[in-house]
């Protein structure tokens, strides 16, 4: 099952470079894979070129020229097409794999 992570930023250029690396290494239950979307929502402090550095990765990256808000960047990500499963986060430096929760469940098994 394809799991969709939607990362909606806004200004995160010191925190953003850390949060995909765990993202990117977090373990999800067997048989998942994960998808991740982060929509940069009008960022002004370089998180854009930060998130030029992933062109052509595993993270799918949408970049809106004004912040319309953590809705309708949300919005934005869940039109991009995600996965039958998805969750939202928000980027913050401190967060980690083991600090996550997982919620086993039907239809779906996710990672948050």
């Amino acid at each position: 099952m394809k799991i969709s992570l939607l990362l909606p930023v806004y200004n995160e250029f010191l925190t953003l470079p850390l949060v995909l690396q765990r993202v990117l290494e977090a373990p999800l239950p067997d048989g998942c894979e994960k998808e991740v979307i982060v929509v940069d929502d009008g960022s002004t402090d370089g998180t854009t070129e930060v998130l030029r550095k992933y062109a052509g990765s595993a993270i799918l990256v949408h970049h809106s020229v004004v912040n319309f808000g953590k809705g309708a960047a949300l919005r934005i990500g869940i039109g991009s097409g995600p996965a039958p499963a998805s969750a939202t986060m928000r980027p913050q430096k401190n967060w980690s794999p083991k600090k996550g929760t997982t919620i086993v469940g039907s239809p779906a098994q996710l990672i948050m």
